[in-house]
């Protein structure tokens, strides 16, 4: 088989390159709330302390989720990363909380604190 042939048959073997790089684009706040549960309470409780506009307590859950991220090696690679999974999993933290804290959703506010989404 000559070179030119088999070089043909390994560029078709291999992924269409927009799709590999819609794969990898998750970043490692993603990877990490998927795979540690300290780190979804913590990334759960400093985005509603923004919502909530407790300033003081945002900043110091934001430190304590950049002590992970620092730390903290991602289980899931950024190839396997589900990103329905990842949406899912959140909503239902979010809506967990809220409920554990007795919150309404102000659609208003949620926009305004995070830009919409």
């Amino acid at each position: 088989m000559s070179i030119k042939s088999r070089l043909n048959r390994i560029e078709k073997r291999l992924p269409d390159e927009s799709k590999a790089a819609e794969k990898v684009t998750v970043d490692i706040e993603g990877l990490l709330f998927m795979d540690y549960e300290e780190f979804r309470k913590v990334y759960i409780e400093w985005a509603m302390a923004c919502y909530m506009e407790q300033h003081e307590k945002a900043d110091e859950l934001n430190a304590k989720a950049e002590h992970f991220i620092k730390t903290l090696e991602p289980i899931t690679k950024s190839s396997q990363f589900d990103y329905e999974a990842y949406q899912e999993l959140l909503v239902r933290k979010i809506v967990d909380w809220m409920e554990e804290h007795g919150v309404e959703l102000e659609d208003d506010r949620w926009e305004r604190v995070f830009g919409g989404d």
